[in-house]
């Protein structure tokens, strides 16, 4: 790989071009993720800089969280769903009989 330079103001500035990133926007989960290695891990976070790999992994950790966040839901439907059918309060250890 060759490097090459641009010379502005007599000073000589490589001409470095980053890869093409995944689409994708950023959401709530992979800007904490990006923080979060900011402020506690800043030597991975500068690797994935680096290496171009951060907008990847950042994707990727949002979708993780989402699908998370989806099972998570659907959990809850479902016990939910079951309190209402009989008719449990959770306000004592016994179910109402129907």
């Amino acid at each position: 790989m060759e490097l090459t330079y641009t010379e502005q103001n007599g000073l000589l500035i490589p001409d470095l071009v980053l890869d093409d990133q995944p689409p994708g926007s950023l959401g709530k989960y992979d800007r904490m993720r990006k923080r979060y290695l900011e402020q506690k891990h800043d030597g991975t976070f500068s690797a994935l800089v680096l290496s171009g790999k951060l907008t990847e992994h950042l994707l990727d950790i949002d979708r993780t969280a989402k699908e998370q966040l989806e099972e998570h839901n659907y959990s809850f439907l479902v016990i939910h769903s079951w309190c209402r059918r009989n008719d449990y309060t959770g306000k004592n250890d016994s179910v109402k009989s129907t």
